[in-house]
């Protein structure tokens, strides 16, 4: 795009949410906000806002209500899987035109919904401001011009740190029925005797609290990389966070252990908190650091500067490019038939929806299952991830994975070695339904089955599976789910919903 002052460039941006939950960000001095959520507003003869339909509408109907002064030289949508605010004819505006990918983690079919989106709008860039690791999905689908822009609706409050903390522990969040993961761990500090204070707060209190704690528990929705992050480094709190996989990126925004802290499961968490508190003058250190990295490449203004960077072709970092992701590149060469594609898209959802709701897991895949698929199951955070093959496949399925970046990720078992296997979900090629191997998982309780290339219509692989507690999922072709199971999907993955 021609290179326009930034504080003067013309930018209309349609926006998902209520901004009185979290108010857009500002791209420039002269922009417009739109969607369902604003009101029309005028003041001295130039535009501010501008209210939208719900859901679709034409852009270019929105954009003709500005004064001629106002075109706009710049669209950025955000959007998620809420379904609120997907504009179309986005190239009418004839100017640069930015999707900005929201919330993939939940929500009915998340994924599918915001790449069927992305697929149907020709935007000039797609970015993701919260999940990296699905990024290379988005490649997979044929879009170019990806890229992380992590925290780039960060809002900073003034505010001053407490001596000495008020609080010793807290966290600041949503924890209810939705938030199954976060229940539970927040339930488990407290059954321990910790010190744990517990509340949801509006974004300026909020940012006090975080100043006023001595350690600050986040806990990721689904092992992303969230605002939360940013928003307790950037006023000066120590981050105590789960472990993430690489591919979410938190290795790449700070130093772990050094400028934030991670954990693990709810005896290792217990275990930080009990050190950490022992020792404020360790806290306080981690804390200045996590500050002081935050101030030089994250604040507001270093974000924003590489967002125009990344639109005007100026390099950035590395980790901010979709193909930092070493699953991109290969992502371009799969199969993307509707059916394939949409099938393994819905695979990762029900994968997705599960390390939502559990803290420990695990993925089992066999033989010939598609080692693109396998990889890009590999990113999520509480479930762990295997492939059981001959022994004289080892070295070829060890080399796709290294090739993917998921190396140490996947692991490679053989058959003798299913004992050792968490078996959450099992993936199985139609021809592999019969294997002793996989047999011998569907003896232990597992909550979900998916067939790759079985029959058209499933009528074999039910009949199989059936003696196991196993039924076909709903709208999800080649998925068999169990009774345990099916509450939980159907809470997260929407299932029956329209």
């Amino acid at each position: 795009m021609a290179e326009i002052g930034v504080a003067l460039m013309n930018v209309l941006y349609a926006y998902h949410t209520r901004p009185a939950y979290m108010a857009p960000k500002r791209f420039s001095d002269s922009q417009v906000d739109c969607g369902p959520f604003f009101e029309d507003s005028f003041v001295d003869g130039r535009c501010v806002s501008l209210k939208t339909p719900i859901g679709h509408y034409d852009i270019a109907e929105v954009a003709a209500r500005l004064p001629a002064a106002q075109k706009p030289d710049l669209l950025i949508v955000k959007a998620d899987a809420s379904r609120t605010n997907f504009p179309s004819n986005v190239k009418a505006l004839g100017c640069t035109t930015v999707l900005v990918v929201g919330d993939t983690q939940h929500m009915v079919r998340p994924l599918a919904t915001m790449l069927g989106y992305a697929a149907a709008e020709p935007f000039d860039f797609v970015m993701t401001d919260h999940g990296r690791r699905v990024l290379h999905h988005f490649a997979a689908a044929g879009i170019a011009n990806t890229f992380w822009i992590p925290g780039i609706n960060l809002t900073v409050f003034e505010t001053a740190p407490a001596s000495p903390h008020l609080y010793p522990l807290s966290f600041i969040g949503q924890y209810g029925a939705r938030h199954p993961l976060r229940l539970a761990l927040i339930k488990g500090l407290l059954e321990r005797g910790l010190p744990l204070y517990v509340r949801t707060a509006p974004q300026d209190l909020a940012a006090r609290i975080y100043g006023e704690s001595q350690i600050n528990l986040n806990i990721s929705l689904n092992g992303d990389v969230n605002l939360r992050v940013f928003e307790v480094a950037a006023h000066g709190g120590l981050l105590l966070t789960d472990a993430l996989k690489p591919q979410a990126g938190l290795g790449d925004l700070f130093k772990v252990d050094r400028e934030v802290v991670t954990f693990g499961d709810i005896d290792d968490l217990a275990a930080k908190v009990r050190g950490l508190l022992a020792d404020p003058g360790a806290c306080m250190m981690i804390a200045n650091r996590g500050y002081s990295r935050y101030l030089r490449d994250h604040a507001p203004e270093v974000r924003l500067a590489q967002f125009f960077d990344i639109l005007d072709g100026r390099p950035v970092p590395d980790y901010l490019y979709g193909d930092h992701d070493r699953r991109a590149p290969a992502a371009r060469q799969r199969d993307r038939s509707a059916t394939a594609f949409l099938r393994d898209i819905g695979v990762y959802e029900i994968a997705q929806a599960l390390n939502r709701a559990v803290s420990r897991g695990g993925i089992v895949a066999f033989g010939d299952i598609d080692a693109d698929l396998v990889a890009s199951l590999a990113d999520l955070s509480r479930l762990s991830t295997c492939v059981v093959v001959d022994a004289a496949d080892v070295a070829a399925r060890a080399a796709a994975f290294a090739v993917r970046g998921v190396a140490g990720q996947v692991r490679i078992a053989t058959a003798d070695e299913i004992e050792t296997l968490d078996r959450t979900l099992l993936l199985v090629d139609g021809a592999g339904l019969d294997d002793p191997a996989f047999r011998a998982c569907l003896e232990q309780v597992v909550a979900v089955v998916y067939v790759q290339n079985g029959s058209a219509d499933g009528v074999a692989e039910a009949g199989i599976l059936a003696p196991y507690g196993l039924k076909p999922m709903d709208r999800m072709p080649g998925a068999f789910i169990s009774a345990a199971a099916e509450p939980v999907l159907t809470e997260l993955l929407g299932q029956g919903a329209a």
